[in-house]
């Protein structure tokens, strides 16, 4: 939960993350993970924790009683952070040997947590060590002593992955850092170096990351050459780790050999005495020595060899601009306010028949649904049907109003622009609550609810707006938000009525029932107040998106029956007509639930 809650990990928005995570993730993954970290234990311990400790011990000893070392955890006790409270001088070393916003920032995030000034105190990061002479020389002769025992045909250097977008639009080195380091181990390497490729491990989610995917690149490999063998060595990694010792050593391994090849595991540096004293010697000159001489310590990549070994990178999908980013998230907040304002009434339905019939029986219009309902079932009286059917009626009223309004404000937005039809309609629903607030007759209610319906043209002008602002290769992400924002909105709406329900403002202030006040008007109040803020969000912060070069284009009609003519592609038009089956026959479900 804390790994994955780190917004340097996971950048989505902190609400939709929130619901994914506790929803999604963590019911499923740790059970998944705690059978890994099983596989990999000996005696209640793991390699990572027993390499670092061992690791800083030998460092110790190899450095002298000038120094204090000690090893701490992002994750884990003993937790880093605790080690440099006060006001103590530390040396800060990161032991990831590229840097990336997802792992060395995440520790520079947690000491500021606990030292805010620390960039002005007597506390130093070395915060990479790709390019150490003795990290690349070190990884150079571990690989050569493991195929000269267990020849290879192709060697694969794999790092951790990292989303695309990540280096693509906030710009993280760790994909140059990851292709320097590959690039100096090749050039070292006495091996056929037309086989020495790289790959990235270790990835999360749907969202594209850093490829080829190492499992998926050497399993193709091995397809297309039964017997294959293939030497793998995780650079982005000092100590082993689940990611190593699991990943690569263990579930690789037998997906390798169940296609026919044969996959050799070329351990990390861990705590071998080579690499300790060259770890030592980089601290010492840090800490000892004038700068030109720790510039000594590491390679100098040749930059055109580096960009022969770093492929473009190409996302499948154009990324979002942060303005259509920022316009998608004001479109998801007016959708997910809206669609809870709209569904907030869903449980109250049978309550309001009720309520309704006690204080107003001769309305007309209230006469009108259940002499109608009566007259279609042969209910002879039945109350409990009418009841139900009275529900099924108020509530198909504002959608019946909506299939005719959404066309037509969808036309009317094409025309005039897509903010001042949000702002028209989304007023409107505030009306319409506002409205309800003072529904003390059923006739008022059902005036509140008409406005509603008519208003709620704010769905067809967000998708109008999604489709403005994104392309063919990410317009079905954008989209995608819309059908997030319905969830949500059917999800905290009906909730969030149940519960107002509860709390009767006549019983509290029962003098405003002469202003029309009702049970359900805590309800209205709420969906009131979410209109109004979605009113100034709208107002203030969303920029039009349809251009005038566009404008001239759309030849979209409001004539609702002009929607249903055919379109001249066959396959097109039967999936649409599946659809409609399928999405009324699912809403028609859901709705008499």
């Amino acid at each position: 939960r804390e790994f994955l809650s780190d917004e340097r990990v996971v950048d989505l928005p902190r609400p939709l993350w929130f619901i994914i995570l506790n929803f999604f993730i963590l019911p499923f993954r740790p059970k998944k993970s705690a059978e890994a970290y099983k596989r990999i234990e000996f005696c209640h311990r793991f390699p990572l924790v027993e390499i670092t400790n061992r690791f800083a011990d030998q460092l110790s000893d190899e450095l002298g009683e000038n120094y204090q070392v000690r090893a701490g955890y992002l994750l884990s006790e003993p937790r880093f952070t605790e080690m440099v409270k006060g006001d103590s001088e530390a040396l800060i070393l990161p032991q990831f040997p590229q840097f990336s916003d997802t792992t060395t920032s995440s520790c520079m995030d947690q000491l500021e947590s606990v030292r805010p000034n620390y960039r002005n105190e007597q506390i130093k990061f070395i915060k990479s060590y790709h390019l150490l002479k003795g990290f690349i020389d070190l990884s150079v002769k571990r690989i050569e002593e493991h195929i000269f025992k267990y020849p290879v045909d192709e060697i694969v250097i794999s790092f951790h992955g990292i989303p695309v977008r990540y280096v693509t639009q906030k710009n993280d080195p760790y994909y140059l850092h990851c292709c320097q380091t590959f690039t100096l181990i090749k050039e070292r390497l006495k091996f056929d170096h037309s086989k020495i490729q790289m790959s990235f491990q270790s990835r999360l989610g749907s969202e594209e990351w850093l490829g080829p995917y190492t499992d998926e690149f050497i399993l193709k490999k091995v397809a297309k050459n039964p017997g294959l063998k293939v030497g793998v060595y995780c650079p982005s990694f000092v100590a082993d780790c689940l990611e190593t010792t699991d990943e690569i050593g263990q579930e690789l391994l037998d997906e390798v050999e169940h296609e026919g090849g044969e996959l050799i595991f070329i351990p990390c540096l861990n705590n071998t005495v080579e690499w300790v004293t060259g770890y030592a010697q980089m601290i010492k000159i840090y800490c000892e020595n004038p700068s030109e001489q720790f510039e000594d310590l590491f390679y100098k990549p040749n930059d055109l060899k580096v960009k022969e070994n770093m492929p473009d990178l190409k996302q499948k999908s154009t990324p979002m601009s942060a303005e259509t980013k920022r316009t998608v998230k004001i479109v998801f907040f007016t959708l997910f306010l809206d669609l809870v304002g709209f569904s907030i009434i869903f449980p109250m339905f049978p309550a309001v028949a009720k309520y309704y019939l006690e204080i107003d029986p001769d309305n007309y219009f209230l006469k009108l649904i259940f002499g109608s309902i009566e007259m279609l079932t042969n209910a002879g009286g039945s109350q409990m049907s009418g009841i139900v059917l009275f529900g099924g009626a108020l509530g198909a009223l504002y959608s019946v109003l909506q299939f005719f309004a959404a066309p037509l404000w969808g036309g009317l937005s094409d025309k005039y622009g897509r903010k001042p039809i949000l702002l028209i309609s989304v007023f409107g629903l505030f009306l319409s609550y506002f409205l309800w607030i003072f529904a003390g007759s059923f006739t008022l209610l059902i005036l509140a609810r008409f406005v509603g319906g008519i208003m709620g043209g704010n769905i067809s002008v967000a998708t109008a707006v999604i489709t403005d602002i994104t392309d063919k290769s990410n317009r079905s992400k954008g989209m995608a938000f819309i059908g997030i924002a319905f969830a949500f909105g059917f999800i905290f709406g009906p909730a969030l009525g149940g519960l107002l329900t509860i709390v009767n403002p006549l019983e509290i202030f029962p003098n405003l029932e002469q202003y029309g006040v009702n049970p359900f008007s805590g309800a209205a109040l709420l969906a009131a107040c979410l209109s109004f803020i979605n009113l100034i969000i709208l107002n203030l912060y969303f920029k039009e998106t349809l251009k005038p070069a566009t404008k001239e284009k759309l030849l979209r009609t409001s004539n609702l029956f002009q929607l249903f003519k055919p379109l001249p592609i066959k396959a097109v038009n039967r999936t649409n007509y599946v659809y409609f089956l399928f999405i009324s026959a699912f809403s028609g479900m859901e709705f008499t639930l």
